[in-house]
């Protein structure tokens, strides 16, 4: 079976996440938690792919973000291996990016509890925590321009 060209990732309160050949509709690989995400009664708030299928990101109600990698070797985003459990926030991700130009070398994160979150992908670690939003950071954004360490 050949990888779709057209991907789509869709996480659902019944505790699953489900990829989807976009043309056909068919889905061809479900990750059902709790067995995945070991948190019981926890939806996925949000949900980012890297651009190449390599990585997943499910972020959830309790601030914690879930990252698999895509298995070596395998043609079909079909076989996921647990990467790093990030507790992120004190609150809800409300949402997550992938940094594409550097590989998934980056995740940032944005919380209910107001604060921004970088993170390293190869170490599963926070690299800074942006504070200054009086209520919940709703959203976020990353330019790839530069490195993190030039800041």
């Amino acid at each position: 079976m050949s990888q779709p060209s057209v991907i789509l990732a869709t996480a659902s309160c019944d505790h699953t996440i489900r990829f989807w050949e976009a043309k056909s509709g068919r889905c061809y690989r479900t990750i059902q938690y709790p067995e995945s995400l070991p948190e019981v009664d926890t939806a996925v708030r949000f949900l980012t792919v890297m651009w190449d299928g390599s990585l997943v990101v499910a972020a959830n109600n309790h601030g914690t973000c879930y990252v698999w990698r895509l298995l070596g070797g395998t043609p079909t985003m079909t076989n996921f291996e647990p990467l790093h459990k990030l507790q992120a926030d004190d609150g809800y991700i409300l949402k997550c990016l992938l940094s594409p130009e550097y590989y998934g070398a980056y995740l940032i994160t944005a919380s209910s509890d107001t604060t921004a979150r970088l993170w390293s992908m190869s170490t599963g670690e926070d690299i800074r925590v942006y504070e200054g939003h009086p209520k919940a950071t709703v959203c976020c954004a990353l330019n790839d321009g530069a490195e993190p360490s030039s800041y």
